[in-house]
């Protein structure tokens, strides 16, 4: 999945048009979602016994935010510094692009899961009645009612971007920080000064 992923980075960079890059998108979507995340939940869940489950995913989740707020305020940085804004994003996705080469490689030679391991490991599946337990469950609304409040800062934090830049004229490069606090990808505003 790093692999594709990497390598569509690399064509997206060369602006082959709407259909191909809408084709790259769809790509990205299935290398990421269909390919990559099952296998990194998997690779997560095998590190540790059933207790260690939230300690392994709560770093994995810390560690990922982390590194995803770094590379892209670094990112930010790569753009506002670029003479012209588009060449310092072409410039982004190709370092992107090799990264994921390179993390490729790396998890190739690094990560190393016995087949015997995987095939030990049992499958999951969620009965009707679990499902009503969980529904009736506190702590179940409490979770979701807590993630909604995440998702509604997150939407404000679009608008709020969206005013800064266009209607306030605020700079593209504080415009980008606040996406990239937000967690969105890198938002260069369209704003130009009168």
């Amino acid at each position: 999945a790093l692999l594709g992923t990497g390598v569509l980075d690399l064509y997206a960079s060369t602006a082959p048009g709407y259909w191909p890059v809408l084709v790259v998108h769809i790509l990205f979507a299935v290398l990421g979602t269909g390919l990559y995340w099952p296998a990194l939940v998997k690779s997560v869940s095998l590190l540790g016994s059933e207790g260690q489950q939230g300690r392994l995913f709560g770093f994995l989740e810390g560690i990922r935010g982390l590194t995803t707020t770094v590379i892209g305020l670094i990112g930010s940085a790569i753009v506002a510094k670029a003479v012209v804004a588009s060449a310092g994003v072409v410039t982004l996705i190709r370092i992107y692009g090799l990264l994921c080469l390179v993390l490729a490689v790396c998890v190739y030679l690094v990560v190393r899961q016995g087949k015997d391991q995987l095939d030990k490991a049992e499958r999951q599946a969620v009965t009707l009645r679990e499902l009503l337990a969980a529904a009736t469950n506190k702590y179940t609304w409490l979770i979701g009612g807590t993630v909604m409040m995440m998702y509604c800062f997150y939407t404000l934090m679009g608008y709020l971007m969206t005013r800064l830049g266009l209607i306030d004229r605020q700079v593209a490069l504080l415009n980008s920080v606040f996406g990239r606090l937000r967690g969105g990808s890198a938002y260069v505003s369209t704003a130009t000064d009168d």
